[in-house]
């Protein structure tokens, strides 16, 4: 009973003592724990500290003028300063502008050290940029109405194919240094796939323009126009059966071989006892013998019966002529 009396008490001494160490001299520790915290954010903001960081770079050049190549649109820095600005530069990008208005025709070295960057706080140092310097190549800006060409990738499904590519515009004012614009005989547009095309579809191009220098002497959309027709193709089917539909009359033949022509899917989805030959021929019909072949419309005459009538056509019968034997309609 003792020695449970005893550990009792041991433990609300220790309880009292890590309570005592929240809350008493509460007020003081509150302000230790923010001199602490102050201190902290000090040695941050002063700490200094060397890193990379990303530049970008601004071209301005006359508009009669254009560079050859697209220059360097980032630059490499190595800069220098307290450790929270340094930071905030990855969210913000510095710009270094540089003016090519002045430039005169030719090529010419441009220096980026001396340049100020905008948005580089004053207390940061750029230590050193690569490139920290740049060639480039200024000429006269010329303009050239050029056609337009698609580039197409890919083929259609099995059964289709592509009748032809078509775009709108047709040609298009480019414009760039003169040395390249003066060989451009056509604009090239970003590959076109036509690989699930069953339908002529009409779709928005991207023109390709290579260097970036070069460009449009005027913003307009381009469009493609790719027509799509099914592959057509010949299909025989044999001992299609020929059926009179007079019962005076009957065939000398009683079945014949038919070709059938139209798109390969439509064909091959033709069952071999789908395809039948039947022939009218009218009550009023004297003779004992018809001579019958493809093409008439009306009277006695020849139909090729098959479920795809509406894409698929007869080709070839043969024999060429069928004839049906009778004795005329009763008397």
């Amino acid at each position: 009973m003792a020695r449970r009396l005893e550990g009792a008490s041991w433990w609300a001494r220790a309880l009292r003592a890590v309570r005592g160490m929240f809350v008493e001299n509460l007020a003081t520790k509150l302000v230790s724990c923010l001199l602490a915290l102050g201190l902290w954010a000090w040695v941050q903001g002063e700490l200094v500290v060397e890193e990379t960081a990303w530049i970008g770079v601004d071209y301005k050049i006359s508009d009669d003028k254009a560079l050859t190549q697209e220059p360097n649109q980032r630059l490499r820095a190595n800069i220098s300063g307290p450790q929270a600005l340094v930071r905030e530069l990855r969210r913000v990008q510095p710009k270094l502008h540089v003016d090519l208005s002045e430039y005169p025709l030719g090529v010419h070295t441009i220096d980026f050290l001396p340049s100020e960057i905008e948005g580089l706080p004053p207390s940061v140092n750029v230590l050193g940029l690569a490139p920290n310097s740049l060639q480039v190549e200024v000429e006269a800006k010329h303009t050239r109405t050029v056609s337009v060409r698609v580039e197409q990738r890919g083929e259609p499904p099995e059964g289709y194919r592509v009748r032809q590519i078509t775009v709108e515009p047709a040609e298009v004012e480019v414009q760039g240094p003169r040395s390249i614009v003066e060989n451009i005989e056509a604009i090239v547009t970003e590959e076109i796939s036509v690989s699930d095309l069953r339908a002529t579809a009409r779709v928005p191009v991207v023109l390709r323009l290579s260097p970036r220098t070069l460009g449009l002497s005027r913003s307009q959309p381009v469009t493609a126009t790719i027509e799509i027709e099914p592959v057509t193709s010949a299909r025989t089917f044999t001992d299609v059966p020929v059926i009179v539909r007079n019962r005076g009359w009957r065939s000398e033949l009683e079945s014949v071989e038919i070709t059938l022509t139209g798109p390969m899917q439509a064909l091959a989805a033709i069952g071999e006892d789908e395809v039948t030959v039947l022939v009218h021929v009218p009550d009023d019909v004297e003779g004992d013998s018809l001579m019958l072949s493809l093409g008439a419309e009306s009277g006695a005459r020849l139909e090729v019966l098959h479920p795809a009538a509406d894409e698929v056509t007869v080709k070839k019968l043969s024999p060429s002529k069928l004839r049906v034997l009778g004795s005329g309609p009763p008397g």
